[in-house]
This record gives structure tokens, sequence and C-alpha cells, in this order.
């Protein structure tokens, strides 16, 4: 496996700035040659380091008591950056966006259509939904051929104490219908089209996060205290790209109507199960546990990235005690660092995990949807009106 090292040799020097690089790759002879559809995906790992830190003195009545110097060895500032890395949550998200990237892209395998043992379920409030509305839009129509506008707006309800039954009506009525049909349509011209004996699906989970905060010290022993700011933020990101082919079309179809997923159809006709959805993705994880029926994987690929920054600043500050003044400079240092890998992920659709969303990142139109229902005080027994 052929190698890359800039970085070893220098990691124990005392210096301004210094700039190391890691690498490791696989070559596989003749790859150029090989067919694009043949090509292997070969393993390749890249860190990249810079650190930097300024000078740092300190006087005593103008004569040094510590002479301008670098703080720290490239070691010393590597147990640095460890310990700062160690205490974020950045390799956790590596972690989990590598398991939702591939919750992700067992979605994009599964391409489900509809589920039509859900549809049938829900076919009854769907007809009283279709009949309800018709019926409201006739009473409306007639109280504005009698000029009476407060029943018009309370039929069509456009009140304020009536507006979110539109929006849910919307949102879990006609939308999900709309929806369905979307995909009666796409199923059945895929029946005539036919669909691509191999495709290629492809996915991306991205999370990232910053961190400020301060220590108290004090300079030279003397009062009043100062503080040491520190930050850090990194950026994760994650790509999956799977190869397939589709080796059984009948059950694939299946799935894609979701006859092969009982327990995803069980799932969906749960009240205020499409709720929790927002928060713990239940119903994607289900989905993904029958994405591979009638496909089989004939290559695939998992890259993931993070870039980290940590500075550290200590403030320039001076002290008086007795005829003794005291001054020492700002010292400031810089640590980053960026780690590349990419290879063949190895996974089981059973041993992956819900995909988590907290509260802060919910999207408007869910607030929006929150609010209504608590307005109504909605009690529908599932995700529709």
């Amino acid at each position: 496996m052929p190698s890359q090292d800039t970085w070893t040799s220098i990691a124990s020097l005392k210096q301004n700035q210094y700039y190391g690089r890691y690498r490791t790759w696989v070559n596989t002879p003749n790859f150029g040659a090989l067919p694009k559809d043949s090509k292997p995906v070969n393993r390749y790992d890249d860190i990249v380091r810079r650190y930097s830190q300024s000078l740092y003195s300190a006087t005593n009545n103008g004569a040094y008591i510590v002479t301008p110097q670098y703080l720290y060895t490239g070691t010393q500032l590597d147990s640095l950056w460890n310990g700062v890395f160690a205490g974020s949550t950045c390799s956790a998200h590596v972690s989990k966006g590598e398991n939702d990237a591939l919750v992700k892209v067992l979605g994009n395998i599964a391409d489900a259509k509809i589920n039509i043992s859900v549809a049938f379920a829900e076919a009854s409030k769907t007809s009283n939904l279709i009949y309800d509305t018709a019926r409201r839009i006739d009473r409306a129509y007639r109280a504005f051929r009698r000029g009476n506008f407060q029943e018009v707006a309370r039929q069509l309800n456009i009140t304020p104490k009536r507006v979110h039954k539109n929006w849910l009506e919307y949102k879990y009525g006609w939308m999900p219908l709309l929806m369905d049909v979307k995909g009666y349509a796409e199923f059945f011209a895929q029946q005539h089209v036919g669909k691509k004996v191999r495709f290629t699906e492809s996915s991306r989970a991205k999370y990232t996060s910053s961190k400020t905060w301060t220590e108290v010290y004090t300079p030279f022993g003397i009062p009043p205290t100062a503080l040491v700011s520190h930050f850090y933020s990194y950026e994760t990101a994650v790509r999956t790209r799977f190869w397939c082919e589709l080796d059984n079309p009948h059950m694939a179809e299946l799935q894609q109507l979701g006859v092969t997923n009982p327990a995803l159809v069980v799932w969906e006709l749960i009240p205020y199960s499409f709720v929790f959805d927002w928060f713990v993705s239940v119903g994607d994880w289900l989905q993904g546990l029958t994405a591979m029926h009638g496909v089989s994987l004939r290559r695939s690929m998992m890259s993931s990235l993070y870039d980290f920054t940590y500075t550290r600043v200590y403030p320039p500050v001076a002290r008086s005690s007795g005829s003794n003044n005291y001054a020492e400079t700002g010292v400031m240092t810089s640590l980053r660092k960026r780690q590349y890998g990419r290879g063949v992920p190895s996974f089981n659709p059973a041993d992956l995990h819900m995909r988590t969303t907290s509260l802060t990142s919910l999207s408007f139109q869910k607030l929006v949807t929150s609010l209504a229902l608590i307005q109504g005080s909605y009690r529908g027994s599932n995700a529709r009106l």
C-alpha cells in the first residue's frame, strides 16, 4: 500500500507555522484500462494538519523575563488538539453521518411508489375527505348566492378560529392523496417503460457544530483576573454511492408497493406516527429494511470527511506589584485538521439505527403544522385526515 508522510519528520519542531500531510492508498494494476463499470473502489485516506502559534514574551520593568519564543512544540500541540477533539462531538457526528447516509441511500434504492395496504386501510377516510369537501364547497356557494359571507367563511374554514383546518386537510389529506396518484402513475408508467436493470443511487449527510468558551486565570498571580478564549468549529460530511442491479423485478415491484414490508404498514397506521418521525425517522428505517428485495449490490462506496479547527487566545495583559511592572504579549494558537477517507462500507440494513433530529432543526412548515395540530386538538387516527 503506497503512502506519503510529510508530517512525522516535523511533528516535534518548534516553529511558527507548519503543515504536514499523511496519505495512504491502494493501487489497482491497469486501473485506467478497466471498463468504467468494472473499476473497483480503492481505499484512500488523507490527513492534513496545519498548526500555527504566535510568539510569546513577558517583561518586568521593560526587561525580558521570558524572551520571545514559541510556547509549544508540535507534539505538545498534538496533545492539545487531541484533548479538544475528544471533548467535541465531531467523531460522533462522523459515525452518525455514516449511518444516516446509508439509511438515506437505502430509501433511494427502495424507490417506494405507494403503500397499497395503507391506502386500502385509509380508503374510507379518503372518500369522506372528498365527500365532505365537496359538500362544504356546495354549502359555501349557496351561502354566497344568499349574500351570507359569514357562512361562506365558516364553510371554507377561513375564519381565524378555523383556518388551521385547511392547513391540516391540505398537509395530511390532499397532499398524501395527490402523492398516491403520482405514485400510481409512476408505477404503471414504469411497467411500460421498464426499470433500468442497472442503476446507481447516492446520498449525503452533513453536520456542523461550533463552541466558544472562556477560562479565568490570574496573570503573574496578580489580580485582576483575565480570560483565555477558546473556539472550535467543525464540519463533517459523508457520501455514499451504490451501484445496483435488478435481479428480481417482480419482488422489487412488490417492495415498491409496500407489500413486502408489513412493519411499515403497521407504523404508518399508528396515530401520530408522522409526528414521531419528525424526531426519529422510524418510517425511513423500516423502509430500508426491505430496500434490497429484488436488488443486488454490485459495488458500493462511502467517503467521510471532517474539517476541525481550534483556536486559543491569551490576551495581552499588564500588572503592577510594588515597583514591578509586569507585561506579557497576547498569544494565539491555531490548530486545524482535515481528514478524508474513502472505502467500501460493510453494513447490514438491520444493523443501522434510526436517524434522529433535534427539536431546534424543525422546519418552518413542521412548526406551522404542530401549531395547527395544537390549535385544532387534532385527534386523527393516523397521518391523514
